[in-house]
């Protein structure tokens, strides 16, 4: 089962737990610059990240591989953009957005499987590389033991 097969079976799963409310997207926001020309929230799910910023002052298109998340995003967010996309194969031109926003956390609260794969902190950094971006700010916030999310902030040149 690839990826993609598994996220597209966790939708109604991850729209329930989304909708609990803030799980740590506001320490995330900190970490973004103010509102610029175009904003990508990429993997926005059901879009609640979206409606955030936007309420924010950004503009905002959010983009999902699921389109029952969409359709949630749609609903929830009759004025806003969105798209059904696979992040690797996005419908944008290049530089249509100035900044782009991917946020994924995990609550107890819900049912939802995960499928982890662990990668190194190298493995991240060798990606934002390959992208020409640069590493400008970097947090763990605080978990039980160790420190579960890792929030990079990135920038190109």
């Amino acid at each position: 089962m690839s990826a993609r097969e598994v996220w597209l079976a966790e939708a109604p799963g991850w729209a329930a737990w989304a909708r609990q409310g803030d799980d740590g997207f506001a320490e995330f926001r900190t970490l973004l610059p103010p509102p610029g020309r175009s904003t990508l929230d990429l993997g926005c799910g059901e879009g609640r990240f979206t409606r955030a910023l936007t309420a924010e002052g950004h503009s905002v298109t959010g983009v999902d591989v699921s389109a029952e998340l969409i359709g949630l995003a749609r609903d929830a967010h009759p004025g806003g953009r969105y798209a059904v996309a696979d992040a690797e194969q996005l419908p944008f031109d290049e530089g249509a957005f100035d900044l782009v926003v991917a946020f994924n956390v995990r609550r107890d609260d819900a049912e939802l499987t995960f499928a982890n794969v662990h990668r190194p902190l190298a493995a991240y950094g060798a990606a934002l590389e390959r992208a020409g971006l640069l590493i400008e700010a970097v947090r763990e916030p605080p978990w039980a033991l160790v420190p579960m999310f890792l929030y990079v902030r990135a920038v190109k040149p």
